[in-house]
């Protein structure tokens, strides 16, 4: 294995664009060129990210979140900001993590610090200051490819955070990805080694180097999916989460704006060849809880984007009592456009249940992209 540093100097890339000609000569230069582009596009943007805000909880409540690793994310930063409301304000943030099968609790070594159940203290506002300009922030990494060893029944994660505060206030609780600044030769998502292309040496092809090496790059790149929506609510039927009782689409109570749905605004990434009718293939799931009535009833979702065939349904969410569940992926589609402005697209999301008598409750919702 080769695991050398990455980096390059600020600014755009510049990328040769007479090399492609005919009877123009390839040389070294231009692909090293490429190389760096290549590993501008999988290294210094990974895609994973999950974000809630306004977490008030002034007894434990949960926040879960869905999350899926990039394949060449090593590690998710994690960020709680907080603010009291008196002297002595405390906060408590307990991390649990995962896979369905294997559970990585608060105490494991892998949960950072700030994250392990700690008492944090928390600095009130100055009077005439806002809330965030002396806000507390508890920030740790997860070295989530080391995670990954350990949660290897399912890609598809669950990061829940259990808070607890005293006169204290959670603003914004988030999860990103961080760039990975280290080429590793032996992982199909691990980069590319420019020096493969130095001027006067010999371009190889093989799987760690050279042009073969560059185009899996490439692929990897592209291929990488996209999270576009990742948020939760507290898992508290009692809290104001969305939910529904109506036996008929419609807007969610707690997630609707006047008449219709709180839209989120998306930028999707154009993968497929752009035409009039220009889509992206997506996917969804929820995190929910269907309680009361019968016990036999079931419930659906609708996402609504601007793509031909919306709203995509996700059906048969069965009951569960007191317990909370994820559902199975539905595929979806975001709309792109034909034109250059049109890159931006909205979501939305209604649902309904089978038969009158029981609520459903969403505590989280993840869109990302589904592209091959």
């Amino acid at each position: 294995m080769t695991t050398v540093p990455y980096g390059r100097i600020g600014g755009a890339i510049t990328l040769e664009h007479e090399a492609p000609r005919v009877a123009r000569t390839v040389r070294g230069a231009h692909s090293m060129n490429i190389a760096d582009a290549a590993n501008a596009a999988l290294l210094d943007g990974p895609a994973g990210h999950f974000e809630a805000h306004d977490l008030a909880s002034a007894s434990a409540a949960t926040w879960s979140f869905s999350y899926v690793r990039s394949a060449q994310a090593r590690f998710l930063e994690l960020r709680a900001v907080c603010t009291g409301t008196t002297s002595g304000a405390t906060v408590r943030v307990k991390l649990t993590v995962t896979d369905g099968t294997t559970t990585i609790s608060h105490t494991d070594a892998l949960i950072p610090s700030g994250f392990r159940d700690e008492v944090s203290t928390v600095v009130p506002a100055i009077a005439g200051a806002t809330v965030w300009s002396h806000a507390t922030e508890l920030r740790g990494v997860i070295d989530v490819e080391l995670m990954a060893a350990t949660l290897s029944a399912s890609t598809s994660w669950t990061m829940s955070f259990e808070v607890t505060t005293a006169s204290a206030y959670v603003l914004s609780l988030r999860g990103v990805e961080l760039p990975r600044w280290r080429i590793d030769d032996t992982a199909t998502a691990g980069g590319v080694l420019p020096g493969s292309y130095l001027p006067r040496r010999a371009i190889t092809d093989g799987a760690q180097d050279g042009l073969q090496r560059l185009l899996a790059t490439i692929e990897a790149a592209r291929t990488t999916q996209r999270t576009y929506l990742a948020t939760a609510w507290p898992r508290d039927v009692s809290a104001a989460i969305p939910q529904t009782t109506g036996t008929s689409y419609a807007a969610l109570t707690n997630l609707a704006e006047g008449a219709t749905y709180r839209s989120w605004i998306v930028r999707p990434r154009v993968i497929a060849r752009r035409t009039s009718t220009s889509e992206e293939d997506v996917r969804f799931r929820v995190l929910y809880r269907l309680s009361g009535g019968a016990g036999t009833e079931t419930a659906s979702v609708q996402m609504h984007s601007n793509a031909a065939a919306s709203p995509f349904v996700l059906t048969g969410l069965a009951h569960t009592g007191t317990s909370w569940a994820w559902s199975g992926w539905k595929d979806a589609k975001l709309f792109t456009g034909s034109g250059l402005t049109d890159l931006v697209d909205s979501i939305g999301f209604k649902a309904l249940v089978s038969a009158a008598g029981p609520t459903l409750y969403i505590a989280s919702i993840h869109v990302r992209e589904s592209t091959s």
